[in-house]
């Protein structure tokens, strides 16, 4: 744990069979600034699901950056993240790692509809490399994101994911060129 301004406290969770308690600290978490790397760690959906309802008890958070990367979260996972994320409504930041995770379009379709509803996040990073995501689900990720209109800072990880490059890009561009506030925007897609 470490004080960094205005007195916003930081803790970094890297082992699964502490989260629960970390994060289940009667919803009075102290820290404003979270990070979760739990990699490489088997976690499934149910484990995702579990994640994500102790994370909804956490009102403090301003900053999280959740990495679950190489994981089994799959379809209904990335789901109950999202419907987690929407209620979260102090977030101003927020990076998730979701790379390998056996992610279709249905689970990237689901995560961008509770989008919409994500009202204050300022600085948004996605990762969703190494699914089995199509031209459909990061379609309806884009449409949601350009309904959040204070987003100034989006980055969108899509790399080796199956679609027609070209097309696709451009279509995303052209809807996140349309989110009002957005400064800057890092696409990657190989």
């Amino acid at each position: 744990m470490k004080f960094e301004k205005k007195n916003m406290m930081k803790h970094k969770i890297q082992n699964i069979d502490t989260i629960s308690k970390i994060l289940n600290y009667q919803g009075k978490l102290p820290y404003q600034n979270l990070q979760i790397s739990l990699c490489d760690n088997l976690i499934d959906e149910k484990g995702a699901q579990d994640i994500a309802s102790d994370l909804v008890k956490c009102v403090n958070i301003i900053s999280l950056n959740l990495s679950l990367h190489t994981n089994n979260i799959g379809e209904k996972g990335v789901q109950k993240l999202g419907t987690t994320f929407e209620k979260c409504s102090n977030f101003k930041s927020l990076a998730i790692n979701l790379f390998k995770n056996l992610i279709s379009n249905k689970g990237l379709s689901d995560f961008g509809s509770t989008m919409i509803k994500f009202s204050n996040i300022k600085i948004l990073s996605l990762d969703f490399s190494q699914n089995s995501i199509g031209e459909a689900g990061v379609l309806i990720l884009a449409s949601g994101l350009k309904i959040c209109n204070k987003i100034t800072t989006l980055t969108l990880n899509f790399k080796g994911i199956n679609y027609q490059l070209s097309q696709l890009e451009w279509k995303v561009r052209f809807k996140v060129t349309k989110m009002k506030r957005l400064v800057v925007k890092k696409l990657i897609w190989c």
